[in-house]
């Protein structure tokens, strides 16, 4: 089908050179003019054949034609890339024109896209449609009807009832494989609604015309386009409301990083923290410093004055009376209870930078992780505010503020639910419950303590994203002072993915793995510049980038490997509750796979493991987390095979 569009536009511009000496030009729309308001997004180009050529020559584009799934799309570019070659004197003459591709969900879960190609003084040519009508294509039937006074050439494939439309205004050649498309374009003839919207005509003033092509992307209906492959949810719904559209650039630079640059407004009279951080002004980002080499994704917020942020926050809680209500009432609830000024204890401590990181969960957890961190204006103001907080909880509450300590951190761990998550609703959506701890002058959140102990590890043994080569590469090509940054680790990222999209959409992705993990660093970020955004986006090409590769720890016991398996006495185990007193682990069948015994959240006291079939397997004990005294271990029948004895984790000889 897209040999047939490639062949159809072809065969016009063929006509074109023999009227680019005979004819005159009438007709000077542009070819945005005619797409629908409803585009989600839109490529358009002045050179086509030279952006071409750069493109099929690129490594990106060979290692992408040898996946299966663009099999056809392949086949079709290289017959285009060989007919360019051979013709090369003529398609000097086409090369600049004007062609416009944009995306539209016509109906419910699925979309399609329309195709404008400026023809220039070809489209004047009467013969031009007889011609088309006349030509043969096998296996197709042709018919021709009226919209709006305008012929629509309908293409149908006898055997798959496929359709192609095509039809000609001006100077401008139609082509979609939906008839409705075509149709949307021919109404915009009188009244072009997306050349109307001043949002738009801000962002395409404001593009240049450097670059491969041009990228518009109208967040308006990008939530419609998404569901095309995953459910709804909460972050783009949110962009489709309080962003309106980018205008930018593609790049492609020393053949392994895409790079795009434009310009991102917001639409008039709606607040949102895009907005607030506008107003809010300029701030450095600094945790990729802390974030572990395992972080999937991460978003951060960063800003020169977060109370000028959450001042304009709070102005879209007013936009919904209910929410708004509840909010003031929780405030004044806390404030009421805890004797404490609520700006005062969770707002006017918050620095720069406030950010949410995805971590991909170790030791065989399928749960996600989130991680949620805030600078504070300095090291101990953020301490100090949290503690009061914590030590008011102590002496007006019921409620407790669990403390332990991991490698000389504090973890805390705070007894109620939605306390946090009053300041900042959205990051803290996923973490009802969060524990926290101190690193520098981060106040670090977690859904799970072992998350915690996780980033403490990491940042420790220096293995964080600003060690890691690639990250390193994108991080030193961003501004460190902007408002937002986004980024994705394709390969981490990647097995986190299949509860985001819809099965259909898994097993096609599954099977092109290695074809989406290759763009292996990818973000993005927005520079506030006034009303709108200055809007860069880096995506770094390695072909060889993989999915990380994690091995279960083994708990079979054998003679060969034991002082490997218990050196620290059992196999890790990870804290699932920091306030529970004991734990207990199951196999998938429903046996018993270990019960511990916890204080604090750390393992101290008794420690049982099992075999699958019932029988004991590991018998210890702890004290404040480390293996004490004597160990037992047995093979599948209960024999005991080996004893060790260990003082504060460390084996002993007997």
């Amino acid at each position: 089908m897209r040999k047939v569009v490639v062949l159809l536009i072809l065969i016009a511009c063929l006509l074109y050179v023999g009227w680019y000496y005979i004819g005159q030009r009438i007709g000077n729309l542009p070819a945005i003019s005619l797409v629908p308001a409803d585009a989600v997004f839109i490529i358009q180009t002045d050179e086509p054949i030279a952006s071409w050529r750069e493109i099929s020559r690129s490594n990106i584009w060979h290692h992408l034609r040898k996946q299966p799934y663009f099999a056809a799309l392949t086949q079709g570019a290289n017959e285009l890339d060989s007919i360019i070659e051979k013709n090369n004197e003529l398609f000097k003459l086409l090369g600049s024109r004007q062609v416009s591709v944009s995306a539209h969900v016509y109906k419910p879960m699925d979309y399609d896209f329309l195709f404008v190609v400026d023809l220039e003084s070809a489209a004047r040519l009467t013969f031009l449609q007889e011609y088309l009508v006349g030509l043969p294509f096998p296996g197709f039937n042709l018919a021709k009807r009226e919209f709006e006074g305008t012929a629509i050439y309908e293409f149908r494939n006898r055997k798959s009832g496929a359709l192609i439309a095509v039809a000609f205004v001006e100077n401008l050649l139609l082509c979609s494989f939906q008839g409705k498309l075509v149709e949307n374009a021919l109404l915009q003839r009188q009244s072009p609604q997306l050349l109307q919207n001043q949002k738009f005509v801000q962002v395409n003033s404001k593009t240049s015309d450097s670059g491969l092509f041009k990228l518009f992307v109208n967040y308006a209906y990008l939530d419609d386009y998404f569901r095309c492959y995953m459910p709804s949810n909460d972050f783009l719904d949110g962009i489709s409301k309080e962003l309106a559209f980018t205008g930018s650039n593609i790049y492609i630079q020393n053949d392994d990083w895409l790079q795009l640059s434009g310009l991102t407004n917001l639409p008039d009279s709606i607040h949102s923290y895009y907005r607030a951080l506008l107003q809010a002004g300029q701030g450095r980002m600094s945790v990729h410093e802390l974030l572990p080499q395992q972080t999937a994704n991460y978003l951060t917020l960063t800003c020169k004055d977060f109370a000028v942020f959450y001042q304009s926050f709070e102005q879209k809680y007013k936009e919904n009376a209910a929410a708004w209500s509840d909010y003031q009432r929780n405030v004044q609830q806390i404030e009421r209870f805890l004797k404490l000024n609520f700006r005062e204890s969770f707002i006017d401590w918050i620095g720069e930078e406030v950010a949410i990181a995805q971590l991909l969960p170790e030791s065989g957890r399928s749960e996600k992780d989130y991680a949620v961190f805030i600078k504070a204006k300095d090291e101990s103001i953020g301490r100090e505010k949290l503690d009061l907080v914590g030590e008011q909880i102590r002496k007006r509450t019921p409620l407790k503020l669990i403390e332990t300590e991991y490698k000389g951190y504090p973890i805390k761990y705070l007894t109620v639910k939605f306390f946090f998550r009053l300041f900042l609703e959205k990051l803290f959506k996923k973490l009802e419950r969060p524990y926290f701890t101190y690193i520098e002058d981060y106040v670090v959140f977690s859904n799970h303590p072992q998350t915690l102990k996780n980033i403490i590890d990491n940042y420790q043994a220096g293995r964080t994203l600003s060690a890691l080569p690639g990250f390193n590469e994108l991080i030193d090509q961003c501004s460190r002072a902007g408002n937002i940054f986004i980024y994705a680790q394709m390969p981490v990222l990647f097995p986190t993915m299949r509860s985001m999209v819809s099965p259909a959409t898994w097993a096609t992705m599954n099977a092109n793995q290695a074809y989406i993990n290759c763009f292996e660093h990818i973000g993005l970020q927005l520079i506030g510049d006034e009303e709108t955004f200055d809007t860069r986006l880096w995506v770094r090409f390695n072909p060889q980038a993989t999915s990380p590769s994690f091995v279960a720890i083994s708990h079979t016991v054998n003679t060969d490997s034991l002082e490997e398996q218990t050196e620290s006495g059992s196999a890790d185990v990870i804290i699932n509750d920091l306030h529970a007193k004991v734990q207990v682990e199951y196999y998938s069948n429903g046996v018993k796979k270990r019960e511990i015994e916890i204080r604090d959240g750390f393992k101290h006291g008794d420690y049982r493991e099992y075999h699958p079939n019932g029988r004991i397997k590991v018998r210890g004990r702890y004290r404040n987390d480390k293996a004490d005294g004597i160990w037992r271990y047995y093979d599948t029948d209960g024999s005991e095979i080996v004893k060790k004895r260990f003082e504060n984790g460390i084996e002993m000889q007997q």
